[in-house]
């Protein structure tokens, strides 16, 4: 009898991802009778910082890090002979592109094959599988910009941003990178526009990856859009927010200040 897969979305950024661990969440205890216990962020956060910490160094010694807590998650995991297993966290591919002279995922690579060591030693490669959600490169790089103008310091203007991503060929480079270096478990990239009509959005095809029908998936609970572009007003007022306040704290107070009065406005 072969054993269900492990599938693993580990990219990218600002791909809708938060909406495919939003159904994740949502169904966690459906997916579980259904055959497949979910790994989410936080249960990966040791391993997420180590993955962040590689992308903005490249020090092998932040790799081996890396390493060593994606073998400590899994030695934690159950043995899973019967049971598949699906893990998203789009920070197992480093930070996102964009702050800190990051301007592409070259650290997925290295980053990927940790994870291939380690869940291969456990269970076996050859049930691997790698999902990748992707979106057309100048609305991704638009949709960057603005996060990082959310969740960030960012204050050069939109321009400025996308000449400084001007040189990153975009997602279908970067999946041959990381299909390579991990040949021949499979990786799989799903592109975000393709799944605007889906009851569950990007979650549906990433689920169907795993082997489960349109039974299956009709029996599970649909979410809301998640982590969607604020409107174009608060997004000036964050840029503004990050040009005078040069403080972490007092930044991310000034941001939350200002969402909560145009919430209790609306």
């Amino acid at each position: 009898m072969t054993s269900p897969p492990i599938l693993i979305h580990a990219g990218f950024h600002k791909t809708g991802t938060s909406t495919v661990q939003g159904v994740l969440r949502e169904n966690k205890a459906a997916l579980r009778k259904l055959g497949f216990p979910v790994l989410l962020r936080w249960k990966l956060r040791p391993a997420v910082d180590a993955a962040r910490g590689y992308s903005a160094s490249a020090d092998p010694v932040g790799l081996a890090k890396f390493g060593d807590r994606v073998h400590r998650i899994v030695a934690d995991l159950p043995p899973l002979e019967r049971r598949g297993l699906i893990v998203s966290a789009e920070e197992l591919s480093g930070h996102l592109p964009g702050r800190d002279g990051i301007v592409d995922y070259r650290a997925a690579v290295p980053l990927v094959q940790e994870i291939v060591a380690a869940f291969g030693a456990r269970y076996g490669a050859e049930r691997l599988r790698f999902v990748y959600t992707t979106r057309a490169r100048d609305t991704w790089i638009d949709s960057a910009y603005w996060e990082h103008v959310k969740a960030g310091a960012m204050t050069d203007d939109l321009e400025a941003f996308r000449n400084q991503m001007s040189g990153w060929g975009g997602f279908p480079k970067e999946l041959d990178r990381i299909a390579d270096a991990v040949a021949p478990v499979p990786v799989t990239a799903l592109a975000l526009e393709a799944t605007a009509d889906e009851r569950l959005g990007p979650a549906a095809p990433i689920l169907r990856l795993a082997g489960l029908g349109n039974d299956a998936l009709a029996g599970l609970t649909a979410v809301g859009r998640a982590n969607t572009r604020l409107d174009a007003e608060t997004r000036a007022a964050f840029l503004a927010i990050n040009r005078a306040e040069p403080d972490r704290d007092r930044r991310a107070a000034a941001k939350r200040a200002l969402l909560e009065k145009r919430t209790s406005q609306a």
